[in-house]
């Protein structure tokens, strides 16, 4: 939604809702947005992309630690670790323009990852 709230508000144009996927396309050639905006928009995207392609393990994780019936104060507190993980992830991926901030991602993205290998440890230990 980010991206196409700024793409439209950048261009003056509606956000073309039947070809939701082509937009970083178009903007390869749309000569209206200054590259800062194209890129914006790029990463954008791109968070959103790996915030799909990231939520098959933190279901799974949450899904052993309740097979294994983990306390819930403990199953909530590292789920919310995870979403406040995932929402600093976005925000610096969206907002990042050099490779030491790029750094810092990398480093938020593998906490995210650790807390879903602490759920599965964590119902590992239950269960076997």
């Amino acid at each position: 939604m980010y991206a196409t709230k700024l793409y439209e508000s950048k261009t003056k144009r509606e956000f073309d809702l039947t070809q939701p996927r082509s937009l970083v396309r178009k903007l390869e050639t749309d000569q209206t947005l200054d590259q800062a905006t194209k890129d914006t928009i790029t990463r954008a995207e791109g968070a959103q992309s790996n915030g799909f392609e990231n939520i098959p393990l933190f279901a799974a994780a949450v899904v052993a630690g309740n097979m294994a019936h983990l306390s819930p104060s403990y199953l909530n507190a590292l789920s919310m670790g995870y979403v406040a993980s995932r929402m600093l992830y976005t925000v610096i991926y969206v907002n990042n323009v050099n490779n030491t901030v790029a750094q810092g991602r990398s480093v938020v993205f593998l906490a995210g990852v650790g807390i879903c290998m602490a759920l599965f440890v964590g119902a590992g230990r239950v269960l076997g």
